[in-house]
């Protein structure tokens, strides 16, 4: 027996700039996703084993709930969850961690989709108030994971819906293709570095310390980020030439977030005007996304790491 399959997100705009107000598009990447499940007869020992480990960590997230119980037992039904871990509950996952794609933002998305005390069986429930209440709750969810949380992945895995994140009001994107023009397309480079992303954050806080970096992103990241997602949402052709400019700021000022291999390839896409590569979240491995002509054959790219088409 299993339960919904609650799938990854990727941040398309946003990265470090949304801790200083900016606005940011989050959209569901449904390659990998986790699911609470029990055992069977046919799983192998193996399974059987990370159904294990993974029950013991469902059981310290319930304990760490249980001693909050006065905040959240308006939200989720408890009981319920402690009954279930009793026979075995636990979560199977394909969602590589330390990517950004938000594993444990899906794992709090499938735990309140299954204990949740108020069902949600339809998007028009998600009114802007609703996705602003859902997202303090699983802030307060995901800290269990990362201490502070904006609560961000967890809400783009449980509506599994593009969502915007204009001055702190989250707001399902309808169309269906939001980030496709034409030909171009994003795709996403596989680094296949591992990383964390609270050194990455330390590091951005360190920079913006500095006066002029903190001028720099209030001026220009911030505005031309924002831009972007507007020309994006709204499917205008200027979005390759704000992604161009997006993508030589963060080269230029958030170096230490890109992966030493990576660096030359990015400079190559913007001399060369092929491609553009931008972080895809805190950056530092995982993820890396570029911007290009789908028809292009990325050969820069293809050949030394693999490439992957986003598509909803």
């Amino acid at each position: 027996m299993s339960d919904e399959a609650h799938y990854g997100k990727i941040l398309l705009l946003g990265e470090y700039s949304l801790m200083y107000g900016s606005h940011a598009l989050t959209i569901p990447y449904r390659k990998n996703k986790v699911m609470l499940r029990f055992t069977d007869d046919n799983d192998a020992a193996e399974t059987r084993q990370i159904a294990i480990q993974s029950n013991k960590q469902l059981q310290l997230f319930y304990d760490f709930l249980k001693s909050h119980d006065q905040e959240i037992l308006n939200y989720l039904d408890l009981q319920a969850m402690q009954n279930a871990l009793k026979q075995g509950l636990f979560l199977e996952s394909d969602i590589p961690s330390g990517y950004g794609l938000g594993s444990s933002g899906a794992l709090i998305a499938a735990l309140f989709s299954r204990f949740s005390k108020e069902p949600f069986k339809s998007k028009d429930q998600f009114t802007t108030e609703k996705l602003k209440d859902l997202q303090e709750i699983f802030s307060f969810l995901e800290s269990f994971f990362h201490g502070k949380s904006s609560g961000i992945d967890p809400l783009s895995s449980f509506v599994n819906l593009p969502i915007l994140f204009c001055e702190g009001n989250p707001e399902i994107v309808e169309q269906s293709d939001p980030f496709l023009l034409g030909n171009e397309s994003f795709f996403l480079i596989d680094t296949k570095i591992s990383r964390k992303t609270a050194p990455l954050v330390k590091i951005f806080r360190e920079k913006c310390k500095d006066s002029s970096f903190l001028d720099m992103l209030h001026r220009q990241y911030i505005p031309l980020n924002d831009i972007c997602i507007k020309a994006l949402i709204s499917k205008s052709h200027a979005l390759s030439e704000q992604l161009f400019s997006l993508s030589d700021l963060q080269l230029r000022h958030f170096r230490e977030m890109i992966p030493e291999p990576f660096a030359k390839m990015w400079a190559k896409g913007l001399s060369s005007g092929r491609y553009t590569m931008k972080l895809c979240g805190a950056g530092g491995g995982g993820y890396l996304l570029c911007y290009a002509n789908a028809q292009d054959n990325l050969n820069d790219i293809l050949q030394y790491r693999h490439v992957e088409k986003i598509s909803l």
